[in-house]
């Protein structure tokens, strides 16, 4: 009990200060049914609490890994299940110092729409519900199906 009311002290102090966090794509293109690696780092020491949603698009996202830069006391919540408006909770806290710069936590995200489609990953304040920062990825073919469609087009060639 002790420890949980500490760690609320803790946010409402760190949600005063500003901290620059920011969400981040291993690429900006994706196969469908690819995944990429979500990144969101803060190049601050100060504790937050973000919002990670997935919107204007299809797909979803995964497994959630929480970085030791993030603080021995970095939560997660998967909030796409309860029905909200936001897909996950990211808090950067630790009980005994700050956060350390870098990546906090990471998340695979898998595309699920169809060729053509953009997908936009959004950062949101956790007490404003301001946009701080989004990422817009690209759902391409994929390498091998363009190859075999490359090569089906020299089949159907005719020589004259």
């Amino acid at each position: 009990m002790k420890k949980l009311l500490i760690l609320m002290l803790v946010l409402a102090m760190a949600s005063l200060a500003s901290a620059t966090v920011i969400v981040s794509v291993s690429s900006n293109e994706v196969a469908v049914g690819g995944n990429i690696t979500v990144s969101v780092s803060s190049d601050d020491t100060v504790q937050y609490r973000k919002y990670l949603d997935m919107v204007m698009g299809t797909a979803t996202l995964g497994a959630v890994t929480i970085l030791p830069a993030a603080g021995d006391a970095a939560t997660t919540a998967d909030y796409s299940v309860a029905g909200s408006y936001y897909d996950l909770e990211l808090v950067a806290a630790d009980f005994s110092t700050d956060p350390v710069a870098g990546v906090h936590f990471t998340v695979v995200a898998t595309a699920t729409g169809v060729i053509g489609e953009t997908f936009t990953l959004e950062l949101l304040n956790g007490d404003t519900y301001a946009l701080e920062d989004s990422e817009i990825v690209t759902i391409i073919p994929e390498p091998v199906t363009m190859a075999l469609l490359g090569l089906g087009g020299l089949f159907f060639r005719r020589k004259k």
